[in-house]
């Protein structure tokens, strides 16, 4: 008999295991039925039917044909762009069961050889790929006893943040003793919440740490990713009613825009802007008009991954004068406009004016024990963001 509260971690799982492919369609503005049907070439009612890792044979012969014809059709005329495709697809990360690591393959698509390889961040992502296809099977099979071992297998291997072999494990914290103490699926379900943000911040910590040291030409960086989390107003408090509720807080899509702003300002004036690029001064940038750039920071205006890639392009070639050519420019920050835009989806809720602030205590915590651990101690001194860019006014002028 199906134990209907396993099955209800079970699907708490299977979300976040669904959170890359689920993001692919947040970011790029478009249904999940739609993504599935444009990477399989399923109809909508095949698709609409699940269990899609189930189909027959001559189905995924059918699946890889299509797969091969879209990638020579994302390629274009460039032999060397579809070689590239080929060889990443190829060396997707995969579990040991022979499974591909959805984590692990959606860190392994930010990766860009020789130049970014993201190596120590794809065994990170891979480690929790194997737990969720361990944790999975024993919903599956309602066998609480092997759910609960394998977490604490997890633990005592891997440690919180997740260590990689040869690395010392860090001291758990008091969560192990739950974990130990599950009795029942309920107390499963209700930990799984915790869970799942303590792995995903895990995972997001590792690639912020090395990406982040990568992008900006080996100079010791700060954390990058929490520039485009939502943040709260400044002065905002729990429990106190705030005198105005207008811009209680700070959308991931503004912070991506002056982040990317800032970023290449520094690239071409090797100096940070003043201040916080306004609507008007990124519409002279981006030749929109000011107030396209007002939409994007309120959130009435969608801004998807297509457009931010080609608004970085602009940027580059406002900052040369136009002498920046598509080689020469510097490397997209592809895993900042991906999650900035994923958060801007998943975070904020406009309609409610409520937002969800993720836990920056862990990350900054898991981020500063990877970069010791990785990075080691640095002679040099760190980038130092400038004040505005951490700690933003709320103002939209």
């Amino acid at each position: 008999m199906e134990n209907k509260e396993a099955v209800q971690v079970a699907r708490v799982i299977e979300a976040f295991a669904l959170m890359p492919l689920h993001g692919h369609a947040e970011v790029n503005g478009k249904a999940l039925r739609t993504v599935l049907q444009e990477m399989t070439g399923l109809t909508p009612s095949r698709i609409a039917k699940g269990k899609l890792d189930s189909v027959r044979p001559s189905t995924l012969t059918k699946i890889a044909i299509h797969q091969e014809e879209w990638l020579k059709e994302q390629a274009g005329k460039s032999t060397e762009l579809l070689a590239s495709m080929q060889a990443s697809i190829a060396t997707t990360p995969k579990m040991t069961s022979g499974g591909i690591g959805q984590l692990a393959a959606w860190v392994h698509g930010f990766e860009q050889l020789p130049e970014l390889p993201l190596t120590r961040s794809k065994q990170v992502a891979l480690v929790v790929d194997e737990l969720i296809e361990t944790l999975m099977s024993a919903c599956m099979a309602g066998d609480l006893a092997a759910y609960r071992q394998a977490l604490l297998k997890h633990f005592g291997q891997h440690g919180s943040p997740i260590r990689l072999e040869g690395e010392p494990v860090a001291p758990t914290d008091g969560g192990i003793q739950e974990i130990k103490g599950l009795s029942s699926w309920q107390e499963a379900r209700a930990l799984i919440g915790q869970l799942f943000e303590q792995l995903y911040l895990d995972i997001l910590s590792a690639l912020d740490v090395e990406w982040g040291n990568l992008i900006l030409g080996n100079e010791p960086v700060p954390p990058l990713f929490p520039l485009v989390m939502p943040k709260a107003k400044d002065g905002l408090e729990l429990g106190i009613v705030p005198a105005s509720k207008k811009n209680l807080f700070i959308r991931p899509s503004r912070r991506l825009l002056v982040l990317m702003h800032a970023l290449l300002h520094r690239y071409y004036r090797l100096k940070w802007p003043p201040k916080a690029a306004s609507p008007r001064v990124l519409s002279e940038s981006l030749d929109l008009m000011p107030s396209d750039l007002s939409n994007y920071f309120d959130g009435s205006r969608k801004l998807t991954y297509s457009k931010a890639v080609n608004y970085w392009k602009d940027l580059c070639h406002h900052f040369s004068k136009g002498q920046a050519r598509l080689q020469d420019m510097p490397i997209l920050p592809a895993p900042l406009i991906w999650l900035a835009l994923y958060w801007q989806q998943t975070l904020v809720n406009d309609k409610e004016r409520s937002v969800i602030l993720l836990d920056t205590a862990t990350y900054f915590a898991f981020w500063q024990r990877r970069r010791d651990m990785w990075l080691g101690p640095s002679k040099d001194s760190a980038i130092e963001w400038p004040s505005w860019l951490t700690g933003q006014s709320s103002s939209l002028s």
